[in-house]
C-alpha cells in the first residue's frame, strides 16, 4: 500500500495497474493563484446567528480551537427536516452539544486536480492531537502572525481502490485511537452564499469523482520525522458504518449534507 511509484500509472489509460495506488492527474495553469478568503463565524452559543468576521490576524490554532467561534458551516445554513414538534430551541441545543462533542479540528482548502472545496474537519474518534501536529496550518502575515486569508491546502494526488483488503486495513487504524484520527469534512463558506458554492464543489468536484473512480483520495503528510497519510472516503457503505458506529448522531445531522470520511494514521 505505502510502495507508491513515482510516475503515474496506466489507470487513466485504461490498462489495469500493479500497485493499488492510483495517482490523480491535473492540468497546471500557470499564473493562477487561489482566491484568498476572509472567513466568518458566528457565536455557536445563544440565539445570535449573525456572522462576525475574525479581527485580523485572529485564526484559530491548536488545542483551543473548538473553544472558539466557528466558521460559518453548512450544518446551521442548510434547511433540516421537521420530524418531531420539538422546539427549534432544543434542536438547536443538541446540535451546540454534538458540534462540542465533535469539535472542529482544521479548516482549509480540499484540492483535486484544479478544483477546490472550502471545508473545515470534524472529529469523529481517536486522538485529536494528531491532526493538530501534523495536517498544515494556515500561514503567517509579515509580521509573523496567522492570517485567516491564507489558508491551508489539502491536495489530493493519488486514490485507492474501495477494495475489501484495503478498507480493512483503514479499520484496523481507526481502531488504533491512540495514533489515528477519524473525522468528517464538511463544507463552510465566507457567508452563506459562499457556502452554498462550496457545498456544490465538495458535492460535484469531490464526491461524484471519487464515486465514479469507486476510490478513496490519498494525501500524503510530509513529515522529516513522523510522515502520516489521510484517506479521504466519499460516502459509500464504508463511509455509513463507520459513522453508524462511532458517531450514530452526529450522522443523522449532517446526513443530508455532502461530506467525507477522512482518516488520518501514521504510514
Amino acid at each position: 500500500l505505502l510502495n507508491i511509484p513515482t510516475t503515474a500509472h496506466s489507470a487513466f489509460a485504461g490498462q489495469k495497474p500493479a500497485p493499488k495506488i492510483e495517482h490523480v492527474k491535473s492540468e497546471k495553469k500557470s499564473g493562477e493563484e487561489k482566491p484568498q478568503k476572509q472567513m466568518l463565524s458566528f457565536p455557536i452559543t445563544g440565539s445570535n446567528r449573525v456572522p462576525q468576521t475574525r479581527p485580523e490576524n485572529s485564526v484559530i490554532s491548536g488545542t483551543a480551537l473548538h473553544s472558539q467561534r466557528l466558521p460559518i458551516p453548512a450544518t446551521f445554513i442548510s434547511p433540516q427536516p421537521q420530524q418531531s414538534n420539538r422546539p427549534l430551541s432544543n434542536d438547536r441545543n443538541d446540535r451546540e452539544r454534538l458540534l462540542d462533542r465533535h469539535k472542529l479540528l482544521w479548516q482549509g482548502y480540499l484540492s483535486i486536480k484544479n478544483d477546490t472545496a472550502t471545508v473545515h474537519l470534524n472529529l469523529i474518534h481517536g486522538n485529536a492531537d494528531v491532526p493538530m501536529e501534523f495536517l498544515p496550518r494556515a500561514t503567517g502575515d509579515s509580521n509573523g502572525a496567522p492570517s485567516p486569508n491564507r489558508m491551508a491546502t489539502l491536495k489530493i494526488v493519488q486514490r485507492m481502490r474501495l477494495e475489501q483488503n484495503q478498507l480493512d486495513k483503514v479499520a484496523e487504524q481507526i481502531e488504533k485511537p491512540s495514533t489515528c484520527c477519524t473525522m468528517v469534512a464538511l463544507p463552510c463558506g465566507t457567508d452563506e452564499r459562499d457556502v452554498h458554492t462550496q457545498t456544490d464543489a465538495l458535492q460535484k468536484k469531490f464526491i461524484e469523482y471519487l464515486k465514479e473512480k469507486r476510490s478513496a483520495g490519498i494525501v500524503n503528510v510530509n513529515s522529516s520525522r513522523n510522515p502520516h497519510i489521510l484517506h479521504i472516503f466519499p460516502p459509500c457503505e464504508f463511509t455509513t458504518n463507520t459513522l453508524r458506529r462511532l458517531a450514530p448522531e452526529f450522522l443523522k445531522m449532517v446526513h443530508h449534507l455532502p461530506m467525507l470520511l477522512v482518516v488520518i494514521a501514521p504510514q
